[in-house]
């Protein structure tokens, strides 16, 4: 049981951190756009 959670919350976990590096910029950019702050 108590498995299956955390193997849930880890797939959670990293497209949350996917999501945010990305929305942040921190990923990987798909185009090179600037976002403002950013100058990449």
């Amino acid at each position: 049981m108590n498995h299956k959670l955390l193997d849930e919350c880890d797939q959670l976990c990293r497209i949350l951190g996917k999501s945010v590096a990305t929305a942040k910029g921190k990923g990987r950019p798909r185009r090179n756009e600037p976002s403002g702050d950013n100058p990449n």
